[in-house]
C-alpha cells in the first residue's frame, strides 16, 4: 500500500508517517526482496536541517544523522540491505577519538514527483553510547566497518559536522 506520509522505520517498528512510501498492511504478506551486494553513502544530513525535505518528521526522537543512499531503487531493497549487511559505522577525524554508530534496519523514504523514480532514501544511525558528541565545527568522515560477507557499504565524500 502507498502511505500519503513519511515513512520512519526503526528496526521493524514504524515511529511516523508523513509524506509518501512503502507502509505494509497489517497481515498482508510483502514478497521478498533480494538485497543488492552494496550501497553507497554519498552525504550526511541532520534531521534539523532545512534542506532535508522531512526536517519536521522525527519530533519528539530528537535529531538524527541521517546518510543519503545514492543508488537507492525502493524500499523493500533498502530493507533488506540494512537487514543482511554489517550495520556498524564510525564517524572519525584526524586526532579524535572515533564515533561508533549503527544503522537501524531500514530507513526513512519519500517520494519524488519524478515519473519512474522510487523516491529518495535514507539510512538513519544512531549512537552506540548516547549522546553522540561530536566536537563543534569539526568535519568528521563516515567509515563502515564492512564485517558481513556479500554486502558492502561505499562511503564516498560522506562527511559532518555540527
Amino acid at each position: 500500500m502507498r502511505c500519503s506520509a513519511l515513512a520512519l522505520f526503526v528496526g521493524c517498528l514504524m515511529l511516523g508517517c508523513r509524506s509518501g512510501d512503502h507502509v505494509e498492511e497489517p497481515g498482508a504478506s510483502a514478497p521478498a526482496s533480494q538485497p543488492p551486494p552494496s550501497l553507497t553513502i554519498d552525504r550526511l544530513v541532520w534531521s534539523d536541517d532545512p534542506s532535508f525535505v522531512a526536517s519536521d518528521s522525527f519530533g519528539d526522537h530528537g535529531v538524527q544523522l541521517l546518510g543519503h543512499v545514492a543508488d537507492y531503487d525502493g524500499y523493500p531493497k533498502l530493507k533488506a540491505f540494512t537487514a543482511s549487511a554489517d550495520r556498524t559505522f564510525f564517524l572519525e577525524a584526524p586526532g579524535h577519538p572515533s564515533i561508533q554508530m549503527q544503522t537501524a534496519v531500514g530507513g526513512v523514504t519519500y517520494s519524488t514527483d519524478s515519473v519512474g523514480s522510487d523516491g529518495v532514501g535514507y539510512v538513519v544511525f544512531f549512537p552506540t553510547a548516547e549522546p553522540m558528541r561530536l566536537t563543534p565545527g569539526l568535519v568528521y568522515a563516515l567509515r563502515a566497518r564492512n564485517l558481513v560477507t556479500g554486502f558492502t557499504w561505499e562511503t564516498t565524500n560522506a562527511t559532518v559536522t555540527r
